[in-house]
């Protein structure tokens, strides 16, 4: 049986697409499409239980450049126990945040 989990994500402004192409190329991301509006990015992972497919998330979400602090991940019903590092998502968020402020002094 597996286990899957929808996740939206807020890229920041020109990524969305870049990032959609590189989570599609990833074993167990069964879906990465770009969305109109916020969040801009949605995922379908998929794996055989709940742990692969937290180890998954955590390993798809690295990947993606530019991911601000929303994330939303959606477990399905069958079970999905998402206490995986949220640490994580505050370090890449900072990241990000860190991107966006250099970009913005470089553009002014």
């Amino acid at each position: 049986m597996s286990t899957r989990a929808y996740i939206l994500l807020d890229v920041i402004e020109g990524k969305a697409q870049e990032a959609a192409e590189i989570l599609r190329s990833n074993r167990g991301v069964k879906l990465a499409d770009v969305m109109e509006g916020r969040p801009n990015v949605v995922i379908v992972l998929q794996a055989r239980s709940r742990r692969e497919l937290a180890e998954l998330t955590n390993r798809v979400l690295a990947l993606v450049e530019g991911v601000t602090e929303d994330v939303q991940v959606l477990p399905t019903a069958n079970g999905c126990d998402m206490n995986f590092h949220t640490k994580h998502y505050k370090a890449k968020s900072a990241a990000s945040e860190h991107y966006l402020k250099s970009n913005s002094a470089e553009e002014g």
